[in-house]
C-alpha cells in the first residue's frame, strides 16, 4: 500500500477511478421481488405487487427498495469516464461505484485483514484530511450502476493519488478474478533476478461503446 503521504490528493478537473463523491443515491433491492403498479394515471396512488400479479412492466412499474444517501466511490474505467462526459448525455448513461463505510461496522478480524490489505471484498481508507479521523473501507461486494448525472451533480471529497490508484485496481483484480496485480518489483523464480511488472502494463483501446 502506498505511503500515507502519497495515498489521498485534493479532487482534480477530472472525474478519476478512485474518487470519492458524497450525497449518491444507493439503491437496496429486496428479495423476494414486490414493486409498486400506479393506479390509472395518478401518479400519487400505487399498488403493492408482487410475481403474483405477473412480471414488472417495463419502465412502467417501480421496484420496492430501501433508498439513502451515501458516500461512494467511482470505480468506472477512466476511458468510460471520459466519453460520457465529453460525448454521451450523462443522465443516460451510468458510472459503478462502491459505499463507503466506517471500517468499525466490520467484525475485529475483517478489519485487521482489511487494514493489511488482505479482505479482497474490501479497500481500505485510512484516515485523513480529506476523510475525516475514522477508518473507512470500500465495500466492493455492493458495486451497483448510478446515473452519470449524479456524480456531475454531486460533491468529491478527494481523488486518490496515481500509486494509490494503482492499488485500487490491483484489490479489484483479485476481488473479481482471484489473482493479484503485482504493482512493484518481483524477483523472476528462475533466475531471481528483480524486475518491475509495472512497466509491462499495456493499456486498454479506447473503443466505443456501442450500445
Amino acid at each position: 500500500m502506498p505511503d500515507e503521504d502519497d495515498f489521498y490528493a485534493s479532487p482534480g478537473e477530472q472525474f478519476e477511478p478512485g474518487d470519492i463523491f458524497i450525497r449518491l443515491p444507493f439503491v437496496s433491492l429486496k428479495y423476494p421481488l414486490r414493486y409498486w403498479r400506479a393506479q390509472g394515471n395518478d401518479p400519487n396512488k400505487a399498488t403493492l405487487c408482487d410475481l403474483e400479479h405477473g412480471e414488472p412492466r417495463p419502465n412502467q412499474d417501480t421496484p420496492k427498495s430501501s433508498l439513502e444517501h451515501r458516500s461512494m466511490m467511482l470505480l468506472s474505467h477512466g476511458c468510460e469516464i471520459d466519453r460520457v462526459l465529453k460525448k454521451e448525455d450523462p443522465r443516460r448513461r451510468v458510472f459503478l461505484a462502491a459505499p463507503v463505510l466506517p471500517l468499525a461496522e466490520c467484525n475485529p478480524e475483517t478489519q485487521t485483514r482489511t487494514r493489511e490489505g488482505n479482505q479482497p471484498n474490501r479497500f481500505y481508507l485510512r484516515p485523513s484530511q480529506y476523510t475525516g479521523e475514522s477508518e473507512l473501507c470500500v465495500d466492493f461486494r455492493k458495486i451497483t450502476p448510478i446515473i452519470a448525472q449524479y456524480f456531475i451533480d454531486s460533491d468529491r471529497t478527494c481523488s486518490l493519488s496515481e500509486n494509490a490508484r494503482k492499488f485500487l485496481f490491483s484489490k479489484l483484480g483479485v476481488f473479481f478474478s482471484g489473482y493479484a496485480l503485482y504493482l512493484g518489483p518481483i524477483e523472476c523464480p528462475v533466475c531471481e533476478t528483480p524486475f518491475d511488472v509495472s512497466q509491462f502494463l499495456v493499456p486498454s483501446g479506447d473503443e466505443p461503446d456501442n450500445e
